[in-house]
């Protein structure tokens, strides 16, 4: 069970490193635009309270 653990990690870490780069936008009308030329969602990411605990288990 370990062996498989420490080879799942392995190929993660492989692919993480070969994975495209991601281009975060904070100007939502261009990301709106963007999304919808290459036919894709968008994500949002909101963030900012030091008091919310969810937001800090989302960080």
């Amino acid at each position: 069970m370990k062996f498989f653990s420490i080879l799942f990690l392995a190929i993660s870490l492989l692919l993480a490193e070969t994975s495209p780069s991601v281009n975060w936008l904070t100007d939502y009308p261009e990301a709106k635009a963007i999304a919808k030329q290459e036919k894709k969602n968008i994500l949002m990411y909101f963030t900012g309270s030091d008091w919310c605990g969810p937001c800090k288990m989302l960080k």
